[in-house]
């Protein structure tokens, strides 16, 4: 195998992976930059596995290690949101008005709190309540006013 086959599938590889995070246009940091670890771990997996089929291999690597990197950058993006909503559903059911309570993600260093405040039984039955909800990403605070009412299954939805 000479090594002219090994520099280009290199090229290619690097440039599919670098594709692969720009097409993140919705996309997070997190993704973006799992996206690029992935596939360069992939690649390397594949120069390590591939024998006579290296170029392929480490092609495939680079791919599929760029997506695999993408879903878990997602996650950690996805795992602020899950806190956020666990903290508002709680807040929402067992909260006092005026209490505020938070939390805290240590993986992406955001967090948020949110303050319930009057409850009230809306014209059609259902028990509503405002609450001020204010999440902090990368240092900059965003902060929301909504109302939220009870379902049937106990949850909150906000209105």
């Amino acid at each position: 195998m000479t090594k002219v086959p090994v520099v280009k599938s290199l090229i290619v590889a690097v440039m599919s992976v670098s594709l692969l995070a720009s097409c993140q246009s919705t996309g997070s940091d997190n993704e973006a930059a799992g996206t690029v670890i992935g596939g360069l771990v992939g690649l390397g997996l594949g120069a390590l596995a591939g024998g006579d089929a290296r170029p392929a291999t480490m092609m495939m690597g680079a791919i599929v290690g760029g997506a695999a990197g993408n879903a878990i950058g997602r996650k950690l993006d996805e795992a602020d949101r899950i806190k956020r909503d666990q903290l508002r559903q709680q807040s929402l059911e067992q909260g006092r008005n005026y209490d505020t309570a938070g939390w805290y993600n240590p993986d992406s260093g955001n967090s948020g709190y949110v303050t319930p405040q009057n409850s009230y039984q809306a014209n059609n039955g259902q028990y509503c309540r405002e609450f001020i909800e204010t999440v902090v990403i990368n240092g900059e605070e965003q902060k929301a006013y909504g109302t939220a009412c009870r379902q049937p299954d106990g949850s909150w939805q906000i209105q």
